[in-house]
């Protein structure tokens, strides 16, 4: 089934992403290279993400489990435009997320 195969076909996919993000965290980039990877957003806002999300930098990965978020790119307006929409996203899905806890957290003896 088709269906099926493509199921497979993504868990794979996303089972060698892992296996990727992990091996270069662990062993680094080659010199030159960088990497999408999911990071905590910090104080240096790079690219203007709020601090404290996790979001996807492009970073170079120094081995032994560090890396440093590579600045240097140059966003096109259509790229910083997405950067933000997705940024407006997450903080949303931060604020409902705090808002259920304080529901529930309160609720508890």
């Amino acid at each position: 089934d088709i269906l099926k195969a493509r199921k497979a076909s993504s868990a794979m996919s996303t089972a060698r992403a892992i296996v990727d993000n992990i091996y270069d965290l662990h062993f680094g980039t080659r010199p030159g290279e960088f990497v999408s990877m999911g990071v905590w957003s910090d104080a240096s806002r790079a690219y203007g993400i709020t601090e404290g999300l996790i979001f996807s930098m492009p970073v170079v990965c120094l081995g032994a489990g560090r890396y440093q978020v590579n600045r240097s790119l140059k966003l096109s307006k259509v790229s910083q435009e997405k950067l933000k929409q997705v940024e407006a996203e997450l903080l949303s899905d931060r604020e409902m997320a705090r808002e259920i806890f304080q529901k529930h957290a309160m609720g508890s003896p």
